[in-house]
């Protein structure tokens, strides 16, 4: 998690640089997105290095911002569907990795 944020961040930073010392009239997160589709294509940057950060993201706005999933997609720019899929990925993932532990303090 902290390498797909580091690298996230890192290129949403770049876009924030290039915007600066430009002056270009386009949001630097779109020009970080951009940077990193270059960086995936010319493999600097693996895929598999910030594949599941959504997971993080709709269960911390689920059980911590006490959102539903319908306002989640809609922030997200999601469909209903689709974040009902990462959602169900994502609690699999979370049982996968914490099940019996969290299980023990039920």
């Amino acid at each position: 998690m902290i390498r797909q944020c580091a690298i996230l961040f890192g290129c949403l930073a770049l876009g924030e640089l290039i915007v600066f010392f430009t002056g270009i009239k386009l949001p630097s997160s779109i020009i970080g997105m951009l940077l990193l589709t270059l960086f995936l294509k010319l493999g600097w940057i693996k895929l598999h290095w910030v594949q599941g950060t959504n997971m993080y993201h709709i269960l911390f706005n689920r059980y911590v911002m006490m959102k539903d999933l319908g306002t989640i997609s809609v922030e997200m720019g999601y469909s209903f569907k689709q974040v009902c899929r990462i959602h169900g990925n994502a609690l699999k993932k979370f049982e996968h990795l914490y099940g019996a532990r969290y299980l023990k303090c039920v």
